[in-house]
Formats: structure tokens, sequence, C-alpha cells
């Protein structure tokens, strides 16, 4: 799950999209912090601070000593820890590759949702986008641009981008073109017009 930019809510739609699958009977989900720059998870989900992924991507902590619980469902937590200034590199890592490659090999019932950064932010969503299997962009209405949405698809373009989600809508009586493109403008950035 990533977004363009900061501030669309994408670490809030990660949790509830990992509590959805939780909830279900024969799955379990799993929920990653990778957004080292600014991992919130913990905070959302009012756990105490700690260490997290990024303590086991430089060596400082065992995967096991990571997880936690949450008390939600079937739902665990790989929390992002203390922010890092040099989280693109750690999320290119084969450090980080191996740990993609441990936690889907662990369960196969699993859900993994990682929270990762806006894409436009920086490297790390696209250093990581090629370990994951889909891509969900969250946008906010009225304030996520055309351009952003149309660079971050860009930049998303070899990840497997499910779809874009529209985050803190509001009900208006009749469609605003001027706020928001229409629907073509989403047929053209996936490719077909409908």
């Amino acid at each position: 799950m990533t977004s363009p930019n900061k501030g669309a809510g994408k670490s809030t739609v990660s949790v509830n999209l990992a509590i959805s699958f939780a909830m279900e009977v024969d799955h379990t989900a799993l929920l990653v912090d990778a957004d080292l720059r600014d991992p919130d998870l913990r905070h959302i989900l009012e756990l105490e601070p700690g260490p997290g992924l990024a303590d086991y991507l430089v060596g400082n902590a065992e995967l096991e000593d990571l997880l936690v619980h949450a008390p939600i469902g079937n739902l665990g937590l790989l929390p992002g820890g203390a922010p890092v200034a040099n989280s693109s590199e750690l999320m290119r890592s084969p450090t980080m590759a191996n740990l993609v490659r441990e936690l889907r090999g662990r369960y196969p019932e699993r859900v993994i949702v990682f929270d990762v950064p806006p894409v436009l932010s920086g490297a790390d969503t696209l250093g990581i986008s090629g370990y994951m299997d889909a891509t969900i962009l969250l946008v906010e209405e009225c304030k996520t641009t055309r351009e952003d949405v149309e660079r971050a698809c860009d930049l998303l373009r070899n990840s497997n981008l499910l779809g874009i989600v529209l985050n803190k809508s509001r009900e208006l009586s009749e469609p605003d073109p001027v706020t928001w493109p229409k629907a073509g403008f989403f047929g053209r950035i996936f490719g077909s017009q409908k």
C-alpha cells in the first residue's frame, strides 16, 4: 500500500485492510511497517515504542523478537522501529529480499500487507515493489493532483498496480470536474478506455 504523497491516509487504510484479512476464519494477516522514514503503525495500533524492521535490516535484532501480536483477530505486526535516514538502501538490500521470502514461506494462508512510503517521496517504494505481489495506490480526494497520480502510476508501472483507492472522499451532489479527474483519466492510466 502506497500513495503519491504523504497525508493521504495509507497507513490507516493498510491497518484496516490487514484487520479485515485477520478477521477471516481461514486467514491470518501480517502488517509490515516498511515506511522506515516515518514508521507510525505502532502509534495507530496504540502499542508501545520499540525496535522493528529497521533493526532487523541492520542486523541488530532477530525477526522472532520483533513480531508483535496485535489484539485484533489473527493480526501480527512487524513494526518499523525508529526512523532511519538510509531507508532506500535498506529497502533494496539482500536482507530485505530474504525477509520477504521468509515471511511468505512461513505460513501459506497468511496475507501480508506492507505499508510503504509515498512513492514520490524517495526511492524506498520502488526498491521494495519488486518483492511484492501487487501494489495499491491510495489517493486523497481534492488533494492528490492529477500530475502526481500520473507520475506515481508511471513509476509503479512494473509493480503489478492493482488499482487506485480514493480516500477521504466527500459526497457531492454533482461531480466536480475541476477538482477531480473524470473516470476516463483512470482508464488512460491503466491502458484502457471505458
